[in-house]
């Protein structure tokens, strides 16, 4: 090596250089053509995915826009209570569906003893699946987090009616197959639905 660099002139040294610098802009090459490989790859997966990902978007700002939207004024149930369950309580929005909602006009006590107010009200039924490939079980805390954001992120919304049962009863603990030790903090969701009432001849 040293007989290398004492023999050295500027013709060898540039030489030297020159297959170094072949040798670095080789890998770096390399390195350029793995991460081209990549960016076509994403493409052609973008490429097929292009309508769901524009779809996709449009419900995104459609979510964070229906937080927003905290006053009395109607907006979409579906986007609101999706917002709920899936952004803040994580439940996936695989695992449910929501039922049809049927405004109707209804009495309701008032204020004052023997007191009717005639109100439209609207129930917005969250229906989760029972069946047991893909039943799902979610932690009481969940179950809080989707309740009370529900109704602290709008005036409209109330909590109507919510039933759940534990994991190990849904399956098929009981007096048959016995009783576990203790119940795991897991539950599935049976009936949970929301409710709003409006006075009939109010203004939009």
């Amino acid at each position: 090596m040293k007989r290398l660099f004492s023999d050295m002139d500027w013709l060898k040294g540039l030489i030297l250089f020159c297959i170094i610098a072949s040798i670095a802009l080789g890998i770096w090459n390399w390195m350029l053509a793995k991460q081209l490989d990549s960016v076509r790859t994403a493409w052609n997966r973008t490429q097929k995915d292009y309508s769901e990902i524009v779809q996709k978007t449009k419900q995104i700002q459609s979510l964070y826009e229906a937080l927003d939207q905290q006053s009395d004024e109607d907006i979409d149930h579906s986007i609101y209570f999706q917002k709920q369950l899936t952004e803040f309580a994580k439940i996936p929005s695989k695992a449910y569906t929501f039922g049809d909602v049927n405004p109707r006009e209804t009495k309701i006590a008032g204020k004052r003893r023997g007191q009717q107010t005639t109100v439209v009200e609207r129930v917005v039924p969250i229906k989760f699946s029972t069946s047991k490939n893909d039943r799902l079980y979610v932690t009481r805390e969940q179950v809080f987090v989707a309740c009370y954001n529900a109704e602290k992120n709008s005036k409209r919304w109330t909590l109507q009616d919510l039933s759940m049962r534990a994991k190990e009863v849904a399956e098929g603990y009981g007096p048959a197959k016995g009783y576990p030790e203790e119940l795991s903090d897991e539950w599935q969701i049976q009936d949970m639905k929301f409710v709003s009432r409006e006075p009939v001849g109010k203004k939009k």
